[in-house]
């Protein structure tokens, strides 16, 4: 036992509790009507969160709530081949499941801009590699960046105007926490 994590972390609650609070607070905003924008990985945080909106889209649906959802993933173009093609293959079955369901989605890619990509910032001797813990650039520049720009630019249209409430899948993230940006 970690005796450095925080109480709120180590207090055990039900999974099916956590997943329901996360479905009641998805429908909430669906009520409001607030415009939802899923940053997705295709990691398994991601990959659940994903899960969990779409246990929400369904009890939204039977309560006659017309639920939309802005994915956004980010391509770094430096990922492994097989990440890569994982992540594509997840974002296909979450746009033939919203499909399905009668879901308004969006799924959109973003990437790093040409000079911002790695052989240009690297080879091009304007940065150093990213290693395990030492900063976070390649984070900032090759994911965050390029997916802020996306959902700057696709905002207007898909947000009507709103915030956009963005949803993550991460673990630990205590208190629950919403991003409104």
């Amino acid at each position: 036992m970690d005796l450095f994590v925080p109480a709120e972390i180590r207090k055990v609650v039900p999974l099916e509790q956590r997943i329901d609070e996360a479905i009641d607070a998805l429908l909430r905003l669906m009520r409001q009507g607030s415009p939802l924008c899923a940053a997705f990985s295709s990691g398994k945080d991601s990959s659940a969160m994903m899960v969990v909106f779409f246990m929400a889209a369904e009890k939204a649906l039977e309560a006659g709530i017309e639920p939309r959802l802005m994915v956004l993933h980010s391509d770094t173009r430096i990922e492994n081949p097989i990440i890569h093609k994982l992540a594509r293959t997840e974002m296909d079955k979450i746009r033939a499941y919203a499909r399905k369901l009668g879901i308004e989605m969006r799924v959109e890619i973003a990437s790093p801009t040409i000079l911002d990509s790695w052989g240009p910032r690297i080879i091009g001797g304007r940065a150093i590699p990213s290693f395990p813990m030492t900063n976070g650039d390649c984070s900032q520049d090759f994911k965050i960046k390029p997916m802020q720009s996306l959902r700057k630019r696709l905002l207007p249209v898909w947000g009507n105007g709103s915030e956009c409430i963005t949803l993550t899948g991460s673990r630990f993230l205590v208190p629950p926490t919403v991003f409104i940006n």
